[in-house]
């Protein structure tokens, strides 16, 4: 069973919002102390337009773009809890492609799952993965 099917049992069984509040603090605690990704100076100087879609939740998401100093280099951040449906639904990236004034065939979205593959296929855009930094011990 994976962190999400968890979640969602949580959900089921009536105790989603002290679920989503524990999930939430520890993804803002991961945040201030995340690893800078592969590819990130890319967004500061590339002047393409760009959003963010992720799983995480809305604040941990900004609180890692703040840190970095790339906050200011995103149309709009959208996470786990801005719109009703989670990846791999299409909602969130369509929500995100809507901030950049795009088509969906004119976004390339960059993930580092399988889930978000299949979410820029059902959303339309295209995908690239991005293999996430190793863990240090």
């Amino acid at each position: 069973m994976e962190t999400w099917d968890l979640y969602d049992a949580a959900v089921e069984a009536g105790v989603g919002g002290e679920a989503e509040e524990l999930v939430s603090t520890h993804e803002q605690y991961g945040a201030e102390r995340a690893e800078r990704l592969p590819h990130a100076d890319e967004l500061a100087e590339n002047g393409h337009p760009a959003a963010v879609c992720s799983l995480n939740c809305e604040a941990a998401c900004r609180t890692a773009l703040d840190r970095e100093g790339l906050l200011g280099h995103v149309a709009a951040v959208v996470g786990r809890d801005s719109v009703p449906a989670k990846k791999p639904d299409p909602e969130p990236l369509l929500a995100a492609v809507e901030a950049l004034d795009l088509p969906p065939e004119r976004v390339l979205f960059v993930g580092d799952s399988e889930s978000d593959a299949v979410t820029a296929e059902r959303a339309g855009t295209g995908f690239r993965y991005v293999q996430r930094p190793t863990r240090r011990a």
